[in-house]
C-alpha cells in the first residue's frame, strides 16, 4: 500500500506544501508574476517546514493508492487558492478607487498595466496598488497571512472538502463589499469632478466664446491630485483595515 511506503512526516510535510504553495500562487506580493517562481518556491518550501510541526495528521489519512493522494492533494490546492484569493480581493478596491479617479479628473485615457490585477488599469490604480502593497509589508500585515494560513487547518482539517457554495458566496460578498467600499472611498473625486463640471458650466454659460476644454483637463488633473494627497492617508488607513479584518475572517 501506498501508505505504507510514505512516512507520516513526508506525508505531512507534502501535504502542507500542497496548500502554502498554492496560496503562496494567489497572495498579493509574494504571488506576482513578476516574482521568480524558484523564489516562491523556496518560501513556500521555508514555511512548510516552520508549520508543518503545528499541522496535526493522522495517520489514518494516509491514502492506500495513488488516486488517494491526488485528490488529497487537489484539495489541498484548492483551499490554498481560496485563501490568497480571498485576501487578493483585496486590492480590488484600490483598483476600484483609482479608476474613479481616473473617470473624474480626466486621466482615463491614461491606461497601464496593473501587475498586481493581472490586466490593465489606469495610472491612478496602478499607483494605489503599489502603495497598499509597501503598507502590507512596512505594517506587518503579511504576518497575519500566516496566522491566516495556520489557522486554516482548524477551519479546513487535511481531508475536508472546500464547500462551494458557502466559498461562492463569501467571494461574492467580498467582491461587491470591495466595489462599495472603492466607491466611498472615491468620493472625494466624485464631489470634486461636481464641482468642476458645475464651474465650467456656469463659465461656458456666461462666457460663450471661452474654450472651457483646455482649461477643464489641466484643472481636473492638477485639483485631482491635490485632492489624492490630502486624502491618501485616510484611504490607505482604511484599505490595511479592510486587510486585517478580512484576513481574521480565517483566524480562530
Amino acid at each position: 500500500m501506498l501508505g505504507l511506503n510514505l512516512s507520516a512526516e513526508f506525508f505531512t510535510l507534502f501535504l502542507v506544501l500542497s496548500r502554502v504553495g498554492a496560496m503562496f500562487m494567489s497572495l498579493p506580493g509574494i504571488g506576482e508574476t513578476s516574482v521568480p517562481a524558484r523564489y516562491r518556491l523556496v518560501l513556500a518550501a521555508l514555511v512548510t517546514l516552520l508549520i508543518a510541526p503545528t499541522v496535526k495528521i493522522s495517520t489514518a489519512s494516509l491514502p492506500e493508492n495513488p488516486w488517494g493522494l491526488l485528490a488529497l492533494m487537489v484539495s489541498e490546492n484548492i483551499i490554498g487558492l481560496f485563501l490568497g484569493m480571498v485576501i487578493r480581493l483585496t486590492m480590488f478596491v484600490l483598483a476600484v478607487v483609482g479608476d474613479v479617479m481616473a473617470m473624474t479628473t480626466a486621466m482615463a485615457f491614461a491606461r497601464t498595466s496593473n501587475p498586481l490585477m493581472s490586466q490593465g488599469g489606469s495610472i491612478a490604480g496602478v499607483i494605489l496598488s503599489t502603495i497598499g502593497l509597501l503598507m502590507i509589508f512596512a505594517l506587518n500585515l503579511h504576518h497575519l497571512f500566516f496566522d491566516a494560513l495556520i489557522s486554516s487547518y482548524t477551519l479546513f482539517p487535511v481531508g475536508t472538502w472546500l464547500m462551494i457554495a458557502d466559498s461562492a458566496e463569501m467571494i461574492l460578498r467580498m467582491v461587491s463589499e470591495g466595489f462599495a467600499l472603492g466607491i466611498q472611498l472615491g468620493a472625494p473625486f466624485l464631489g470634486l469632478s461636481l464641482i468642476i463640471n458645475i464651474s465650467l458650466g456656469v463659465i461656458g454659460r456666461v462666457m460663450p466664446q471661452f474654450q472651457v476644454f483646455f482649461i477643464s483637463v489641466p484643472a481636473a488633473i492638477m485639483l485631482g491630485m491635490a485632492v489624492l494627497a490630502g486624502s491618501l492617508g485616510v484611504i490607505m488607513e482604511i484599505w490595511a483595515t479592510r486587510v486585517a479584518e478580512t484576513t481574521q475572517y480565517f483566524i480562530r
